[in-house]
């Protein structure tokens, strides 16, 4: 055993007793000797075992602390910078900007983390408040959003970032992160284990290069507190076996602000993995029930820390669809465990959003766990805990029971098996565990990885592709050679090391390739569409309204977070912290919405009228006969057009205390709009009326008349797997028609008529869009391909523009005169004629606080959704105020939290100040 840990280390302050420089050498190791590590534990206690331990420990110190490299820092220096400039160079062949007109930006890294991140860059540079933005979803609580997507400390580099250099700036976030995941595992390593060498790279680079990593590293949200595990379960070690404290707090604390989802993972880890660390050790009980008090005040004070962050952002998320999952109630495996067993293997393509666990982690992993499972330096007890915690990551892989709660009590969304990096990382554990303990090889280990390696790929030959099995096989043959080589005494330990290494980093350079290759990249150039355009209107929209509060949206969507990337307030949005109400309301009145988004497109005048959408941008299609939009300005170019909308109201208004009894549960979302327009206004007609078809002309098809004049279409035989939607409507006099869809059997309805011939994606999304402007007895035939079996509804209704305008100006006459807003508050005045509701087109909050006249009013929300209040007849002064649900409470156990730390550090420096005095006075 190492009678002395290794100096000098990055985090010595951590993970080392502060000694007077003065003190005696001999006493100091004298005390080392007394130590527990896991180089110096063995069960039986025969002086037969001691005398062999005492051999062993020799060899190994002899082996692991070269005097000339053992303060050395240059492998740890390696260990960030191998990894980074692999990564670079991957993205470099792969054309990313500025070495090819591509972009690391892929799924949500494109739809909502770079949004999200330009967003929170204007924020820090306009010293705008975090608390709020109106530039999505109505308005959103954007520290929540912080919370669960950009709490990244390196996003606050941002600041000094040019805007038009962040997608740049994120490439390179995600290369350091890759980097420091090598970079922290090293150090776990070098403390643990006692060895600083080549090594170290080499196994810092499994962990990086993992196949978690490698897959889903442009979620470049999770990387931070992936990248932390290996020093928070080093903080752990150093909890049990030198009583400190601090770099598990900090580690801890940095990983659960950067994201709480991971975070909650890790924790649920860190529980675990205390155990099995407490089993390595030998320990008696009173010790045991201490180190679970301390774990417990060290946990609690690091989660703290974050709450004025992290407690905000969890009370956003009890408000959203992902609290719909249900615990699952009968136990169900996922996959085959022999396809599982053969994703260890190296060079598989790894899941980027569906697929299998990403578990890989070099094949020298793999080989090693004959080596651990054999070694006789390492005590029983150790292989037994450290094996069944693998084993149970190993099973949680592939039980839904295990996997929901892994995953916070739900099913993700795509992006399966969040979790996996923690079986990665214990498995590189184990297996630098077995390369750092051997002593001299045998045959039978030499046999032992051979075998090991020949059922892994007759195992993988039935589920992988050959250039899988065959890349991993050689590499397998060649640490095979390698160890032989060194067992037969051709290689001494330094060059078994070396080579090892080369070959590992090699291994994972080449699987790095792979995952940059899978995952893929997007154009740069066109990334968001036409931004230029878009913002030069946008400014000009800005300027003629300096200080009015007015939505903009676009008649297609770049992003489904297109406010924050161009910079409007706008209304569509992607997020997991989107309100479940919102879903539902945009869902039930006729807006694109989905599970956990809600984009505005070109939809029903009614929705621009009453959510103050005050002009809309068309790139593309887009119908110019449509009466309630006026051409109002071109980009310079004439590429893009910015439309004013005739009728919209202003961000609050009064509407009819009926407002309040709305079922928005209807047969067809023009039903729900006639509803809401006759409530809020007391107007008795409707504003849409619904048509009846004039011509079937379906294939296969069947069609049936529901309520209201809903027309359902289904196959009209069990044999058929396509046929043709074919329906024609005819306009009962001149005006707008607008059509409202429910297709499961295509993604796309096509409306054609004598002057219209366009597209329409739906993609299964119920929402009502315009189908042009028609003479009376003119018709319009909408068409789907249906390729799927179920039930798919189409109405056609035609808008009654004078009940329209009726409606707008009973409503635009008791609005809110906007005086002056910021991002957490609205200043104005209304005049109410009677009394009725305050409509506000704001997202209910309990954030948000409303002022009549300086006095507190109480809110309410209207059709499950909107704030709103009751007023009196009369002119008032509207103040409206908001601080995010949770933050004042988190802010002062934070405070707390950091307090309770601070103390601890005080405490605990006397406290040793006064033990090093009365040895200095013994003496």
């Amino acid at each position: 055993m190492n009678d002395k840990k290794d100096e000098n280390t990055p985090f010595e302050e951590e993970i080392k007793n502060k000694e007077e420089e003065n003190s005696e050498e001999n006493n100091r190791e004298e005390n080392n000797k007394e130590e527990n590590t896991y180089f110096e534990e063995e069960e039986e206690n025969s002086e037969e075992n001691e005398n062999s331990e005492e051999e062993t420990a020799k060899k190994l110190s002899d082996i692991n602390k070269n005097t000339k490299m053992k303060n050395t820092k240059i492998f740890l220096v390696l260990s960030f910078f191998v990894p980074f400039l692999i990564m670079g160079v991957m993205f470099a062949r792969a054309g990313v900007y500025p070495f090819g007109d591509r972009q690391v930006m892929f799924s949500d890294c494109k739809q909502q983390y770079l949004p999200f991140l330009k967003e929170f860059q204007t924020k820090l540079q306009n010293g705008d408040s975090l608390f709020y933005s109106w530039r999505n979803g109505f308005g959103t609580n954007f520290l929540a959003m912080i919370g669960y997507y950009i709490a990244s400390p390196l996003n606050f580099l941002t600041f000094f970032i040019p805007v038009k250099y962040v997608r740049e700036a994120m490439a390179v976030f995600m290369m350091i992160k890759i980097g420091c995941a090598s970079l922290f595992t090293a150090i776990y390593l070098k403390h643990v284990y006692h060895r600083n060498d080549l090594s170290l790279v080499a196994f810092g680079s499994c962990y990086s290069f993992c196949a978690f990593m490698l897959g889903y590293y442009w979620n470049v949200i999770w990387l931070d507190s992936v990248a932390l595990l290996p020093l928070i379960a080093l903080g752990v070690y150093c909890v049990i076996y030198e009583k400190k404290y601090k770099l598990y707090i900090i580690s801890l604390a940095i990983a659960f602000f950067s994201s709480y989802y991971i975070g909650y993972m890790i924790c649920l880890f860190v529980a675990l993995w205390f155990i099995v660390v407490t089993i390595n050790k030998k320990f008696e009980l009173v010790e045991f029930c201490e180190n679970i008090l301390k774990m417990a005040l060290y946990s609690a004070l690091a989660l703290m820390m974050t709450l004025p962050l992290t407690l905000p952002a969890c009370i956003q998320l009890q408000y959203t669809v992902g609290t719909d999952d249900a615990f699952p109630e009968k136990l169900e495996i996922y996959n085959n465990f022999a396809e599982l067993t053969a994703n260890l293997f190296s060079f598989v393509e790894p899941t980027s959003m569906e697929g299998l666990p990403n578990i890989a982690s070099g094949v020298i992993c793999i080989l090693l766990m004959a080596v651990y499972v054999r070694s006789k330096e390492i005590p029983l007890r150790e292989k037994i805990a450290n094996l069944s915690l693998l084993g149970f990551l190993y099973i949680s892989l592939n039980i839904n029971v295990l996997d929901y709660i892994w995953h916070a009590f739900h099913f993700p969304n795509f992006i399966p098996y969040r979790f996996s990096f923690l079986f990665s990382f214990v498995m590189i554990s184990i297996a630098y565990r077995a390369f750092s303990v051997f002593v001299e090889l045998d045959k039978k280990d030499i046999i032992g990885m051979c075998l090991l390696t020949i059922i892994m790929v007759c195992i993988s030959v039935f589920y992988l592709e050959k250039k899988a099995v065959i890349g991993s096989l050689i590499a397998a043959c060649l640490y095979i050679i390698f160890m032989t080589l060194y067992e037969m005494d051709m290689l001494d330990r330094r060059l078994l090391t070396f080579f090892t290494s080369l070959v590992i980093v090699a291994e994972m350079c080449v699987q790095c390739g792979v995952g940059v290759h899978t995952v893929g990249t997007t154009s740069h150039d066109n990334y968001p569409e036409n931004e230029e355009e878009v913002q030069e209107l946008v400014k000009f929209a800005d300027d003629v309204n300096p200080n009015d509060f007015y939505r903009i949206e676009q008649t297609d969507y770049s992003t489904k977070n297109d406010g924050m990337i161009y910079g409007y307030n706008g209304i569509g949005q992607f997020s997991s912290t989107s309100y479940k109400s919102i879903i539902n309301f945009t869902n039930d009145f006729g807006i694109v919405s989905k599970r956990s988004s809600y984009q505005y497109l070109l939809t029903s005048p009614i929705a621009s009228m009453l959510f103050d959408v005050k002009y809309m941008i068309a790139r593309d299609y887009y119908s110019a006969d449509d009466i309630t939009l006026v051409k109002y300005k071109p980009s310079n170019n004439n590429k893009v057009m910015m439309y004013y909308n005739k009728y919209c109201l202003p961000l609050g208004y009064m509407m009819n205390k009926q407002i309040n009894n709305v079922n928005l549960e209807n047969d067809s979302a023009f039903v729900t709009q006639n509803k809401v327009v006759r409530a809020a206004t007391g107007i008795k007609k409707d504003v849409y009326t619904v048509l009846t078809p004039y011509l079937f002309n379906c294939q296969n098809m069947t069609y049936k008349k529901e309520k209201g004049k809903v027309y359902s279409y289904s196959y009209s035989s069990s044999k058929y797997k396509q046929g043709t939607i074919d329906v024609t409507y005819k306009a009962p006099k001149d005006g707008m028609l607008y059509a409202w869809a429910n297709i499961h059997a295509s993604d796309e309805i096509k409306a054609v008529s004598d002057h219209l011939s366009h597209t329409y994606y739906v993609d299964a999304q119920r929402y009502i869009f315009p189908i042009g402007y028609y003479h009376e007895g003119e018709t319009v035939k909408l068409v789907v391909d249906a390729k799927q079996e179920g039930t798919n509804k189409i109405v056609v209704a035609y808008l009654n523009d004078d009940v329209l305008e009726q409606a707008y100006n009973n409503l635009s006459d008791e609005g809110l005169k906007v005086e002056k807003y910021t991002s957490t508050s609205v200043v104005g005045t209304i005049t109410a004629k009677t009394d009725g509701t305050f409509f506000t087109s704001i997202p209910y909050e309990k954030g948000w606080k409303l002022f009549i006249d300086g006095k507190p009013a109480e809110t309410k929300d209207v059709m499950n959704t909107f704030m709103a209040a009751d007023i009196a007849k009369g002119t008032h002064k509207v103040e409206m105020y908001y601080t995010p649900e949770g933050f004042i409470s988190g802010l002062i156990l934070g405070v707390m939290g950091l307090g309770g730390f601070i103390g601890l550090c005080v405490w605990d420096s006397k406290r040793k100040n006064n033990k090093n005095n009365k040895e200095k006075a013994a003496v």
